[in-house]
């Protein structure tokens, strides 16, 4: 709450989001300080930021709109659900169906889990294309969830994620 209360949440965001469009070097020095206090706090924010930037890369689309001014103002979070796209059985595949996707597989590294309000996933489509998905971060019974228990940042609320047709709109 106090990082976003200070602005911090929107500083790598566009400014016609709230954001402040920070320069890289002025974002590593904000990490450096930030991390010195609290790395799993931190380490969280960060993802944040991989969302934040993406949603401001992607094409135009009501759905970036709509997430983009609040992750820059810290009222909403988001986190990463990239890992899915490693080689192996447990890959995040998505299917089509008429008014969006269906997710099945895993995602083993998801951090921020309960701190977040959405997570940006990457899946793979039965074309092999990648896909990118904003999906909310709420448990479902089509969404299994097991804590990872790290030696370091455990307060990071770090958790491996299993779908199963779990919906996510178009």
């Amino acid at each position: 709450q106090l990082l976003a209360g200070a602005g911090l949440f929107g500083v790598l965001g566009p400014r016609e989001y709230g954001g402040l469009a920070l320069a890289p070097a002025a974002f590593a020095a904000l990490v450096e300080v930030l991390a010195s206090g609290c790395l799993a706090t931190t380490f969280v924010w960060i993802q944040h930021h991989g969302a934040v930037q993406a949603l401001a890369a992607a094409p135009d689309s009501p759905v970036a709109r709509g997430w983009l001014a609040d992750l820059c103002a810290g009222r909403r979070r988001a986190g990463l659900a990239i890992g899915g796209l490693r080689p192996g059985a447990s890959q995040l595949r998505a299917r089509p169906v008429s008014d969006g996707w269906l997710l099945d597989g895993g995602v083993p590294w998801v951090t921020g889990w309960q701190l977040v309000d959405g997570l940006l996933a990457h899946a793979l489509s039965p074309a092999q294309e990648r896909l990118s998905l904003l999906l909310d971060a709420t448990p479902a019974d089509t969404l299994s969830v097991t804590p990872q228990q790290l030696v370091a940042v455990n307060a990071s609320c770090t958790v491996e994620l299993r779908f199963r047709s779990h919906f996510v709109a178009r």
